[in-house]
């Protein structure tokens, strides 16, 4: 209620416009937060987010993997199977991060 004794009532378009981070910014203001899409400014203080660089996929994760589970079943079956599983361990690790070390 106002000093008068009204009541307010606010009335927004759908449901999502009082959610998240711009809840109670007018559609003016929510222009201004997000920059001037015809000239590429942004309010002050701000600035562009750097491009994230992705490695390319790769299956070592999955070899490394296998192998650990191959660690571990020999553990319970033979050390052979052990064997397997570390010498698949150390290769798929060499392997991994030889090729990130060749991405940089």
């Amino acid at each position: 209620m106002d000093d008068n004794g009204h009541s307010t009532v606010i009335r927004t378009r759908n449901h999502q416009d009082n959610q998240g981070a711009d809840a109670g910014v007018s559609w003016e203001q929510h222009a201004t937060l997000r920059g001037d899409e015809h000239t590429g400014a942004l309010p002050p203080g701000w600035t562009r987010p750097r491009p994230e660089h992705v490695p390319r996929p790769t299956y070592w994760p999955a070899v490394m993997g296998m192998g650990i589970t191959m660690l571990g079943w020999g553990f319970i079956t033979t050390p052979l199977i052990s064997l397997v599983g570390v010498l698949l361990f150390a290769i798929s690790l060499w392997a991994w991060i030889g090729e990130m070390h060749h991405e940089q």
